[in-house]
């Protein structure tokens, strides 16, 4: 019996802040979902990467080499063959140094498509591009993208290529500064190249929920932007910092109440969602 056609979403989950709880929540978000059953992609866009070193801590004889890295996959103008099986429900894409030199690739295609207008607007528009080729939406409920806390090219490319932008962001003020300028960022991109990339919604990280500055910075974030405030809140813990060390274990002590603050998010984020496609319909 053939699968049922998908038409999976795109989320980039970004914040122009590093250590902001970006890529774990990434890495949760797309285990949380697809031991719920969805189909999801994750993708390491970030050439450090943190994502797929997360995953191939955290499920025992994933083989990270078996496919291509999202560089490749560039390159080639195709995913197809990518794509690397974590779980039945869970596939990634996994990250390349190389892609410190994305900007450079951009513009070598270009020059050699012959500077044409037609290839200057598919290689500034890669992503998507490659995305809508390959036909992937077709086999995913959702598709995450973890990528790098900058503005750039590559950032645009991400936000050109989604339907919705995930914003995390720590309750302290140089945290609070830059997720304006990524609000800002991406409003500028949904007026002048994507009109349907909405943000889902802004992620609070507690980084002490004893101290009554982060509780206030909360409450000032709430103001600030209202509903875009998910009500589940992640907050600082030691566990969280050892599953970056040695891999997601619910079995340590306090693993079970941290992976119910993740899953918590992870059913906001499904009603968020089906909220915002409900409106869209």
């Amino acid at each position: 019996m053939m699968a049922k056609r998908k038409d999976g979403k795109i989320i980039t989950i970004n914040m122009f802040k590093g250590g902001v709880g970006k890529t774990t929540l990434t890495q949760m978000l797309g285990t949380l979902l697809s031991d719920k059953g969805y189909k999801v992609l994750i993708i390491d866009c970030d050439p450090q990467e943190t994502l797929t070193n997360k995953i191939f801590r955290q499920f025992e004889g994933f083989d990270r080499h078996k496919a291509g890295s999202f560089y490749d996959g560039l390159v080639d103008l195709s995913f197809k063959n990518c794509i690397n099986e974590v779980t039945e429900n869970l596939d990634i894409i996994v990250g390349s140094k190389k892609m410190a030199s994305f900007s450079q690739l951009l513009r070598d295609m270009w020059k050699e498509s012959g500077l044409t207008e037609e290839g200057e607007k598919v290689f500034w528009d890669l992503f998507r591009y490659i995305f809508e080729a390959d036909d992937i939406r077709s086999q995913y409920d959702f598709i995450l993208i973890d990528t790098i806390p900058t503005v750039s090219d590559f950032t645009d490319n991400c936000y050109i290529a989604s339907d919705y932008l995930l914003v995390p962001t720590q309750t302290e003020q140089d945290s609070v500064d830059n997720l304006n300028s990524t609000i800002y960022d991406y409003t500028d991109v949904a007026k002048e190249i994507n009109n349907d990339l909405q943000v889902m919604g802004i992620v609070p990280y507690l980084v002490d929920n004893k101290l009554k500055t982060g509780k206030d910075v909360l409450e000032e974030l709430k103001d600030e932007y209202e509903d875009l405030i998910f009500e589940n809140v992640i907050t600082d813990s030691g566990v969280v910092k050892t599953w970056g060390r040695e891999g997601v274990k619910y079995s340590i002590p306090y693993g079970r109440i941290a992976k119910k603050m993740y899953d918590n998010v992870a059913d906001e984020f499904i009603a968020r969602f089906n909220e915002m496609e409900k409106k869209k319909a």
